[in-house]
């Protein structure tokens, strides 16, 4: 899938009325008041004089929050409603986060490194920025504005914007580094990360390097998620163990076993595998259809032993600010943003409910009954549906690599004394690989199946078995995805004050950009 947008922003013009902030205060001499430009307007004002909420979060709440990251900081806001996945195993999301102010989904909330957007990642099909590329060690601030700035940003602003301002200016070095364990299992973290920089006479650069990690989370490292096992031998007394182990269904009335339609059993081989619930204990399955056993049976299976509740999550990053005046008003600028994420999240083999299975293929066993019949084991002689824990195929899983790499130099400056001026260029790149693992392809197992039902080849692949390794290898899925992006932009704009209209300034600029974007998946043979 190929997707590719070029654009031109002609002319773009933006006005501002200033208005004076009147802060009430006791007369103790001359004090310094510091203007903090905030995010919500191309035109640079202050966050008193500003006509929309700005919330900010420095380094020290940053800090204070123990958070990995900023993706976790962001959300744990209030304001970014449902908005940002974590690394939960199993999410077609993997490596990524996002961030939706008020509700109005991701994708019309703007993410921006100052000032500048980040473009959407490839795997989110471009449609929303990836948070968890921003780097927290180089995080001077984060402004949020928390209201709908379409009219100034776009229509991916509804929602709002949210504006990482990285640290420039910086002179010397700071280490720091944490670990964090849990009382209980899984989840382990550590960070580490070094900051540096030196400022001359007309120049400074700041770098940095942050490497973070969290062990992954089974459910059974947490009681309040791992199974149990049924208190009796009721399966509606089991909590989190599922009835997708080895069972049948029957679709039609199997006069000779004494079976009719829509009974319940456990396959024959559930009973003795250490692999599902108990042995392969058999458990009730409330009252059986009218005609037939006592019961419904079936044999259960203890998905948390195996399934992640949290993935494994890995990040690198390295950034790099540099200023230098180049003398009448002039300034180059360059900033290096990269980074790298590794998740790895496990789920239980895959279930599936396969209807119909051949007739004669199905091997059940039927519990001893309350009139005296012993227990016994059957092949059914009519089609049945399978509920079947595919355990021969093994623990699905799933693991994420995103390399993200964000450029941008430029020259800013101020012409006849009142008018800024600012030309940059910006190159996004963006690459995104995911590996799955071991996924059942239903219509290659009926194929398979259907070969050693009665009638059948009675061999499939050159094997006797249905779960010979070479047989299963041939209903075994491992899918993976190569999404990539590129955008490039050059951009110029001018502002300042208005003349001819008092206390009013203006803003225009120009723009052409272009947005490459792919997703690659293999083909499945």
């Amino acid at each position: 899938m190929f997707n590719k947008e070029k654009y031109l922003l002609a002319f773009l013009l933006s006005f501002s009325f200033i208005s004076t902030a009147v802060i009430a205060q006791e007369d103790n001499g001359d004090s310094d008041v510091e203007e903090v430009t905030v995010t919500g307007s191309r035109i640079a004002t202050s966050e008193f004089t500003g006509a929309q909420p700005v919330v900010i979060i420095d380094q020290e709440a940053i800090a204070r929050s123990g958070e990995l990251g900023i993706a976790e900081v962001l959300r744990e806001m209030p304001i970014n409603i449902s908005g940002s996945f974590y690394e939960r195993s199993g999410s077609s999301a993997g490596s990524q986060a996002q961030v939706s102010l008020r509700g109005l989904g991701a994708g019309r909330t703007l993410v921006l490194i100052d000032g500048r957007r980040i473009p959407g990642s490839p795997k989110l099909d471009g449609a929303s920025a990836n948070i968890n590329m921003l780097p927290t060690a180089a995080i001077e601030r984060v402004e949020i504005l928390a209201d709908g700035a379409s009219a100034v940003y776009g229509s991916d602003a509804i929602g709002g914007v949210v504006n990482i301002i990285t640290k420039k200016g910086f002179d010397g070095m700071t280490v720091s580094g944490s670990i964090s364990e849990p009382d209980l299992a899984g989840g382990e973290e550590e960070s580490f990360s070094i900051v540096g920089g030196v400022t001359g006479d007309d120049s400074s650069i700041t770098w940095s390097y942050e490497h973070s990690q969290r062990d992954i989370i089974y459910l059974s490292d947490r009681d309040y998620t791992a199974g149990r096992a049924p208190t009796d031998d009721n399966f509606s007394t089991g909590f989190s163990v599922s009835s997708y182990a080895w069972n049948y269904i029957l679709n039609e009335d199997d006069p000779a076993n004494g079976l009719v339609k829509g009974q319940w059993l456990p396959a024959a081989e559930c009973q003795g595998d250490s692999r599902f619930l108990q042995d392969g204990k058999t458990y009730i399955l409330g009252a059986a259809p009218t005609g037939g056993l006592d019961k419904n049976y079936l044999c259960s299976f203890d998905y948390t032993a195996i399934m992640a509740e949290n993935a494994g999550k890995k990040s690198d990053y390295f950034t790099v600010n540099y200023d230098k005046e180049l003398g009448n008003d002039m300034t180059a600028y360059a900033q290096i943003v990269t980074s790298r994420q590794e998740t790895f999240g496990r789920y239980a083999p895959p279930a599936a409910f396969i209807n119909p299975y051949p007739a004669g293929l199905a091997r059940a066993r039927i519990p001893a009954q309350a009139d005296g019949t012993p227990e016994r084991v059957v092949t059914i002689n009519v089609p049945t549906q399978l509920r079947k824990r595919f355990i021969e195929i093994g623990p699905r899983a799933s693991a994420d690599t995103d390399w993200t790499g964000n450029v941008v130099v430029g020259l800013n400056g101020v012409v006849m004394d009142d008018y800024n001026w600012d030309l940059s260029m910006q190159w996004h790149i963006a690459d995104y690989l995911t590996n799955d693992c071991c996924y059942l392809q239903k219509p290659e197992y009926t194929e398979a199946a259907t070969a050693f039902a009665p009638g059948g080849a009675g061999t499939f692949k050159g094997q006797t078995d249905l779960f010979h390794p070479d047989v299963v290898a041939y209903y075994t899925s491992s899918p993976s995805v190569t999404s990539h992006s590129q955008f490039r932009s050059l951009e110029y704009t001018i502002g300042g004050p208005l003349k001819m209209v008092p206390n009013t300034d203006f803003v225009a600029g120009i723009q052409d950009a272009e947005y490459n974007y792919e997703n690659n998946y293999d083909k499945q043979v």
